[in-house]
């Protein structure tokens, strides 16, 4: 009974951890990233926009695949041996899988969760930040800073 207890406990840690990881990446998708200002003659953001050519879903569902399919086939390849020889209810490749896809999610969704309090932080402005966001009400210094400004583009969603 207690290997049980603990395999329940140790799994119910791990899916609250990352169920944590996942409900942190989720506020932080939705947080505004902080508004810095722009030289006007900044060459960096001056490029045209272009849509993306592969969305964020694609991108996450692929990865994530990538990484499952993997770690599968690897710890299969390894265990075969062992599978031969063991006649248990749960197959003993499976304790392996478990172990490397627990933390491989973790630090997928830690990677991804850092990334965007990066972004959100200190990022810098988009290459395309002029043609994307058509910035209007501008208040230039004399130096050419602009610190209040609005966006006025219907492609400005595509800034974060």
């Amino acid at each position: 009974m207690k290997p049980l207890i603990d395999g329940i406990i140790r799994v119910g840690s791990d899916l609250g951890f990352i169920v944590a990881l996942i409900v942190t990446n989720t506020v932080l998708q939705n947080v505004d990233p902080y508004k810095r200002g722009y030289f006007v003659q900044d060459e960096s953001i001056k490029k045209p926009f272009r849509q993306n050519t592969i969305s964020s879903t694609v991108l996450y569902v692929v990865s994530s695949l990538l990484i499952l399919i993997t770690i599968v086939v690897g710890e299969v390849i390894v265990s075969a041996k062992s599978l031969r020889k063991t006649h248990h209810r749960i197959p003993v490749v499976l304790y392996p899988i478990y172990d490397s896809l627990i933390v491989a999610c973790f630090g997928y969704f830690a990677t991804i969760g850092l990334t965007d309090v990066g972004k959100v932080s200190f990022g810098r402005l988009r290459p395309n930040f002029l043609d994307a966001c058509k910035p209007s009400d501008l208040q230039t210094t004399i130096l050419g800073f602009v610190g209040n400004f609005t966006c006025s583009s219907d492609k400005s969603s595509g800034l974060r």
